[in-house]
């Protein structure tokens, strides 16, 4: 997944990664350690937790909700 796309799933999930504009920039760099905290992954930053993520919600994220 490309920055920009990890940044408008966050919004999506309610995480907020400032501007969506493809900059892993502070604040989304933020919203990943908290995303993996709340989901119970190890936080280390890295960004390969969102193709666990779009798996665990790929269905709401069809559905659109």
């Amino acid at each position: 997944m490309t920055v920009e796309q990890i940044q408008c799933l966050l919004t999506y999930l309610g995480y907020n990664p400032g501007a969506v504009d493809g900059v892993n920039g502070l604040k989304t760099a933020a919203a990943v350690l908290v995303f993996q905290q709340q989901e119970g992954l190890r936080q280390d930053g890295v960004h390969f937790c969102f193709s666990y993520l779009l798996r665990r919600h790929i269905d709401d994220i069809i559905a659109g909700g």
